[in-house]
């Protein structure tokens, strides 16, 4: 009778099944990883959507305007007594419309007793010292965080430090002018510049500082205007799409003065592209710890660093400010994102586009100051097809188109 024989792996064959299993998984990975971040990319967009539509409704409902996106609050007549710093930022106005008519309530009732920069809750009393969220991270009716503010592909929505207030990565577009946005006097009209309550309300994209802005007057077209797009939050000041740099860490013309004075020569912006250096990193260290690490952890902040964005810089550039005793003067914040190459961005007639990091954002020659870097408060952008997207009424005819 014949025994069959069955004969095993030998020790290099089960070492090739083992080889061609690594490469599969090896090409797997990287497959999974992309497919997860298409679907975080597309829960982004969504979100970002449901922000446009936000502002359509509250356009809608009150009086044919956007909200502001920064605006002093006074929550009594007795209330105006010297406090400065209520920066209340145009998302709690959204509220009603992301389905949070609760919290929206609970924001406006007489509720913001207290100036956002200081180290001491106050009750009508005069602004005290200091700029970080210490003293109101532990707020109740402020520490909420939204799932609508947070893009699913950045991790830091996920946790909150202990100087939070709340996170978020959605903004809102100022247009192409360096904000200041340190403090907001109780004035109707502000005027442009370093004066007045240090209130830069060049008014030259969609949302502003004390203005409500209505769909007529985006003049350029709502196709061709952004409304809002993201920005990383910062966990990790020393990374160029989170950290802020500031003047102190050689930032030439990010001042009270240069960056906002539109007929004198500017270098704060090129000063600023400069910062990035290889890979990740800004190429100097950041200069204010406690400024740089707040972006992104304060929605209901009007101030720039933690709400807005100006469309100067190319997406996932770097962003200075000129940062004096946390005070935040003029300002050039870029939007970031974790998303490969670029950052979403709704449009004020309500798709969401992708905006690539390498979108033309070239200064061009201003032949009345010393330099290229000068900023206008009117007319087309100095910032190429980037600049154009982000003002409201300046007549470019660009698009992404």
């Amino acid at each position: 009778m014949k025994i069959r024989q069955f004969r095993g792996f030998t020790l290099v064959e089960l070492l090739v099944v083992i080889a061609i299993i690594g490469v599969l998984i090896a090409l797997l990975l990287p497959a999974v990883q992309a497919a997860r971040e298409a679907a975080r990319r597309m829960q982004c967009i969504n979100k970002l959507k449901q922000i446009g539509i936000a502002v359509h409704n509250y356009h809608d409902t009150y009086i044919s305007a956007i909200p502001a996106g920064a605006q002093d609050f006074v929550a009594t007549a007795t209330d105006n007594t010297g406090a400065t710093g209520r920066r209340i930022s145009g998302f709690i106005a959204m509220l009603p419309f992301i389905e949070q008519p609760a919290l929206y309530n609970s924001l406006t009732s007489g509720r913001f007793y207290f100036t956002f920069n200081t180290t001491t809750l106050t009750t009508g009393t005069a602004a005290g010292t200091g700029g970080d969220a210490n003293t109101i991270a532990s707020t109740s009716y402020m520490a909420t965080s939204l799932d609508p503010w947070l893009c699913p592909s950045d991790g830091g929505g996920k946790s909150k430090g202990s100087n939070d207030v709340s996170r978020n990565n959605y903004r809102m577009c100022y247009g192409d002018y360096p904000v200041h946005s340190s403090v907001l006097t109780n004035v109707p009209i502000p005027t442009v510049g370093a004066a007045t309550g240090n209130i830069c309300n060049a008014n030259r994209g969609a949302f502003a500082i004390h203005a409500w802005n209505g769909f007529h007057s985006l003049t350029d077209g709502l196709s061709n205007t952004i409304l809002a797009s993201e920005r990383c939050i910062a966990t990790n000041n020393r990374q160029v799409r989170q950290g802020i740099v500031g003047t102190s860490a050689g930032v030439a013309g990010i001042s009270t003065d240069a960056v906002v004075t539109a007929s004198s020569g500017v270098t704060g912006i090129s000063g600023c592209l400069a910062f990035k250096g290889t890979g990740a990193n800004i190429t100097t260290g950041v200069a204010d710890a406690d400024i740089s690490g707040e972006s992104g952890k304060r929605w209901q902040d009007g101030a720039l660093i933690y709400t807005g964005f100006v469309t100067i810089l190319p997406p996932n550039a770097p962003s200075c400010v000129n940062s004096t005793t946390n005070i935040l003067y003029s300002a050039i914040i870029t939007p970031s994102s974790f998303h490969p190459g670029g950052v979403n961005a709704v449009f004020a007639d309500g798709p969401v586009r992708f905006i690539s990091e390498t979108v033309d954002a070239s200064t061009q020659p201003d032949t009345t100051a010393a330099t290229n870097d000068s900023v206008l408060t009117s007319g087309k952008s100095r910032h190429g097809i980037w600049g154009a997207l982000g003002t409201r009424n300046g007549g470019e005819t660009a698009s992404l188109q």
